[in-house]
């Protein structure tokens, strides 16, 4: 066990190391949404289960809470536990390969039953906000190929899947995507269709 966190930790520092940056980042504005501007709605939403609901209608992923939330018609069906990209702490995702996860409000844009990372729901991530500001602030990639995954299959993107499965949700191992656990990214992937919102809260929401 030793030996599989000291492999993470030094992988992790690896993926700082290699992350870039500007000499100050730019305060990228991210658009209210319904959710996030008020998680008090969450808080008061009805809870009911899959025997009686089998598909979710919307998400709301909170930063701050580590929570993932699907919905149907505003209550809550399922919770998960997520993990996000390593540099999640940093604020919004700015560019390509700054570890960082998208805040803001996003779509289902495709889903990938031959993902490298078990199976994929695809963000409609960036959106129109996110290319505006790369464009203002002369970011040439603002990123893509945003996911809410599970663990990858296979030795990938300098993960182990072992210490994956033993870090997770605690730590933030990702690329910028939202992870689950195999078993629930299966729950997920047939509970979701194409065109379903995501909201993404930031930290302090």
């Amino acid at each position: 066990m030793a030996k599989i966190f000291a492999y993470f930790f030094i992988l992790i520092e690896l993926t700082f190391l290699s992350l870039p940056s500007f000499a100050k980042d730019p305060v990228k504005l991210i658009p209210k949404t319904p959710f996030c501007s008020n998680m008090k709605l969450i808080d008061r939403a009805t809870h009911v289960g899959l025997m009686q609901v089998t598909e979710a209608d919307y998400i709301v992923v909170s930063k701050q809470r580590r929570l993932m939330y699907l919905l149907n018609k505003g209550q809550i069906v399922r919770v998960y536990s997520v993990a996000f990209g390593s540099g999640v702490l940093k604020g919004p995702k700015i560019q390509s390969g700054d570890g960082r996860t998208p805040e803001g409000l996003y779509f289902i844009d495709g889903k990938n039953s031959k993902s490298k990372y078990h199976l994929g729901l695809h963000l409609s991530y960036p959106s129109q906000n996110d290319t505006d500001f790369a464009v203002k602030n002369s970011i040439a990639d603002p990123g893509s190929d945003i996911m809410i995954h599970g663990f990858p299959t296979d030795f990938i993107d300098n993960l182990n899947p072992e210490v994956v499965r033993q870090v997770h949700p605690k730590a933030d191992w990702t690329q910028g995507c939202i992870a689950v656990t195999d078993t629930e990214i299966e729950e997920v992937f047939a509970m979701v269709k194409a065109k379903v919102p995501v909201e993404i809260c930031p930290l302090n929401k």
